[in-house]
């Protein structure tokens, strides 16, 4: 909910629809909040005239002319520092944390025509013509914290200019009301604030990214128990490795006061950041044993925290945990994924880029995989069903408009990457490039481009469907391409054993198949669906009202599509054979059927159906005896 000062004129908010703790506090994030901590906004309609509002160095989330983002967390384990030195966060409770006294600044926004507004429970703050943002100033001692509490997210707070728990600092410059100003800063007379802010006619804030504490992790052994302590209001941190597939069982037991269990899949767990947590609802008084199991989507570090919650008479808490790893049964590779797709799309249609929902939320940066589609439909919107399923298992696809010249296609490619930054939200060392008809063809040269720049180091693949005359790569060219980058896992795809697809003729797929001699058999598969036409993938020509519905009717195509992306990108072993062992390894020598062997003895003509030569820059797919 957005709450403008037009709509409310003057609030002192206090909203109890959202669980507010006993010390609540908003931390600065370095990027975005996860999706169980709470996004507060505060925007500062700042001065109009000649505005001098500026934000210099590491600000995190904070936005210009002035927009505040704080993620709510619990704050009993912030404490004072005991090397002496001060901070201060935003105050999102009745009261602040034990050992820190609350103060205020009151900022006085712009007089005429003010906008300013609010997101979130920002009580107990308040936001009308004027803003009031309330602190907890945590005064440095001898005694407390000697670093930052982990809480699963990089993050920062306001403190002094030389502040040495910082690993990157700031400054947040607002040009607060010309007429009138009524700044004001109470700080019940502890002076000191004043070196965390500045505060006379406009303000000025010192932030810091802070150093968080290096608590180590314990690497346990799939089915081996270990007895461990966690000190009151502390974790213990663990992980253990898994495969694609695997079933996870976390135990926790045997404790001697209550300890709380956090997972995630990825990255450190905490109470504020998890994926499963206790199955007691979280931060319970009682000493109750524990145990969450869980399914790997793919291979990678399962990272468990134990929680000791601050209440209690108790130190510490003795405690047994248990992590048992057993392999998974077989996964139903061809059902829609469980990402939302969103897209962004130039003005031009040049280029079309579709995200998962959420996709800076992810614990890992999404595999990104390139679309080239065909000259029939000439945009990706034509093969929203196909794009839509690939988005739904976690990646993003960046889609060209449609050419006949591959340059053009790279090009427009490389325009999105640059005016979308997406660079900076996907993983380049996993890509893979879907092409149909002409698309399908030039997937190679789209391949080859984004591979010499480094793309794909840890994993990339191809999956062209019905490949119409490949243009603008010599036979050469693509043969070292293949000799280059031997880990591509390849699907040829050949609708119509006859070859009413590709255009008319299967002998341009078999002889591009046949130029990737030097990447390995059980690396590569040609696949030949007998009933298929030319643009059966393409939304027009699939059946069904509903997206499930046309994911159901195109599951030859796509069963073997999701298990490639799970092979390629995730490792997932038993994902290989469906993904390439469908067809054929050599299906020149080996052919898939009778009637695919009849078909690659003809000469084939037509008015650009194959080229008789290999000169320039055309592949010969006339005759399979000069091959």
């Amino acid at each position: 909910m957005k709450v403008s000062y037009k709509a409310i004129m003057s609030v002192s908010v206090l909203m109890l629809s959202s669980i507010i703790f006993a010390a609540d506090i908003g931390i600065i994030p370095d990027k975005v909040c996860p999706a169980n901590l709470e996004t507060i906004t505060i925007h500062m309609d700042d001065e109009h005239t000649s505005n001098i509002s500026k934000l210099t160095g590491w600000v995190g989330a904070t936005e210009s002319k002035t927009t505040f983002k704080f993620c709510r967390t619990n704050g009993d384990a912030f404490k004072p520092l005991s090397n002496g030195e001060d901070y201060a966060v935003l105050q999102l409770s009745e009261s602040c944390p034990a050992d820190s006294i609350s103060f205020y600044r009151y900022f006085d926004n712009e007089n005429t025509h003010n906008n300013n507004s609010f997101t979130g429970n920002i009580y107990p703050n308040s936001v009308g013509r004027n803003t009031r943002l309330k602190f907890c100033y945590f005064e440095g001692g001898d005694q407390g914290m000697d670093s930052f509490p982990d809480i699963g997210i990089a993050y920062g707070v306001f403190a002094p200019k030389n502040f040495s728990k910082s690993l990157a600092s700031g400054t947040i410059y607002t040009d607060d009301e010309n007429s009138n100003n009524a700044n004001r800063l109470n700080i019940y007379g502890h002076n000191a604030i004043k070196s965390i802010i500045y505060a006379g006619r406009n303000t000025k804030l010192h932030v810091h990214k802070v150093k968080m504490q290096n608590n180590s992790i314990i690497l346990l052994t799939s089915g081996e128990p270990e007895v461990h302590t966690v000190d009151k209001g502390k974790y213990k941190y663990y992980k253990i490795y898994a495969h694609a597939g695997d079933t996870v069982k976390v135990d926790l037991y045997d404790m001697d006061a209550n300890a709380n269990l956090y997972v995630r899949i990825g990255s450190q767990a905490s109470v504020n950041v998890y994926d499963y947590k206790s199955d007691n609802g979280g931060e319970s008084h009682d000493a109750i044993d524990e145990s969450r199991s869980l399914t790997m989507n793919k291979k990678g570090d399962v990272y468990i925290a134990v929680h000791a919650p601050t209440y209690g008479c108790y130190n510490n808490v003795e405690h047994t945990i248990m992590a048992s790893v057993s392999s998974g049964g077989g996964h139903e590779y061809g059902k829609a994924g469980k990402y939302e797709m969103r897209i962004k799309e130039d003005k031009n249609r040049d280029y079309t880029y579709y995200y998962p929902k959420n996709i800076a939320n992810m614990a890992e940066k999404p595999p990104l995989i390139f679309m080239v589609p065909g000259g029939n439909e000439n945009t990706a919107k034509g093969y929203t069903t196909l794009i839509k399923f690939m988005v739904s298992h976690g990646n993003a696809v960046l889609a060209s408009k449609s050419s006949y010249g591959a340059y053009h296609i790279i090009d427009r490619l490389e325009k999105g990457i640059i005016d979308l930054a997406i660079n900076d939200e996907v993983d380049t060392k996993k890509i893979g490039v879907f092409g149909h008809s002409t698309g399908g063809a030039h997937a190679f040269n789209v391949l080859k481009h984004f591979s010499d720049k480094g793309y794909g180091s840890n994993g990339r693949f191809i999956y062209s469907f019905d490949p119409f005359q490949l243009e603008n790569m010599r036979k050469q060219e693509l043969v070292n391409l293949a000799n280059n980058y031997m880990n591509t896992n390849v699907i040829m795809f050949q609708s119509t054993v006859d070859g009413s697809g590709a255009g008319d003729t299967p002998l341009i797929p078999l002889r591009i198949y046949s130029l990737l001699a030097s990447i390995p058999d059980e690396q590569k598969d040609y696949q030949v669906y007998e009933k298929d036409g030319h643009h059966y993938i393409e939304d027009k020509y699939i059946s069904g009202k509903s997206f499930e519905n046309r994911v159901a009717n195109i599951q030859h195509v796509l069963e073997p599509l999701n298990a490639l992306m799970a092979y390629t990108f995730d490792g997932v072993s038993s994902a290989k054979n469906i993904a390439l062992g469908v067809g054929s390894d050599d299906p020149i020598n080996d052919p898939i059927s009778e009637k695919l062997k009849v078909d690659i003895t003809l000469k084939f003509g037509g008015n650009h159906d194959c080229k008789p030569t290999e000169e320039g820059y055309f592949i010969n797919s006339c005759d399979p005896q000069k091959w």
